[in-house]
């Protein structure tokens, strides 16, 4: 599957995160093709058959009210959590589902089928699962990765104020989009 990252005033230079040159809008990502098209939200990743429901909203729209119209938009920013931004980018161009259903009442059980057999390897780590844990999509086959645990645990604190900002209950869909692409971490956490 091709993952589609929308980025709008693309700059003719190295991509200094992947390390792939961004000439004329494309670059090579990890470990898909993605493509970057101008007309589109600026700074922000999305695969594409979601591209059309953010052309409204801007990433600081989506920071703020986290959400795009009616539709709750949850933004990853790379910036912020470049290592847990990386394994949603690799679990999208794995075939993972951008558009999730907030599912709590099975988080405990998805996060233990995804970490099944999974071990740390660094110390103050974490573990990152994609699907995340809480949503109906997680669980068994969710793509782990291993992630400096400041930012696991703040991702767990974006993910609560995002699920209580939107009054979220278990069966609401929300988006998932990575703010800031270009800072995505181009290799795995290494402790």
């Amino acid at each position: 599957m091709v993952v589609v990252v929308v980025v709008t005033q693309v700059p003719p230079v190295r991509d200094a995160v992947v390390g792939i040159p961004v000439i004329g809008g494309i670059v090579s990502e990890i470990p898909a093709v993605v493509e970057l098209f101008a007309g589109a939200p600026n700074g922000m990743a999305v695969p594409e058959p979601w591209r059309h429901r953010l052309e409204e909203c801007t990433p600081t729209v989506i920071k703020r009210d986290r959400r795009c119209g009616e539709l709750p938009v949850l933004p990853i920013d790379a910036k912020a959590t470049p290592y847990i931004a990386r394994n949603i980018s690799i679990a999208w161009s794995a075939g993972k589902p951008a558009l999730l259903t907030l599912m709590r009442a099975n988080a405990d059980a998805n996060r233990a089928a995804a970490l099944s057999g999974r071990a740390r390897a660094f110390s103050r780590t974490s573990l990152d699962e994609y699907p995340m844990a809480t949503t109906g999509e997680g669980g068994k086959g969710a793509r782990v990765e291993e992630v400096p645990e400041n930012e696991n645990n703040s991702q767990g604190e974006t993910m609560n104020t995002f699920y209580y900002v939107n009054k979220m209950a278990d069966g609401d869909q929300f988006l998932v989009v990575i703010l800031n692409p270009h800072d995505i971490a181009r290799d795995a956490y290494k402790g």
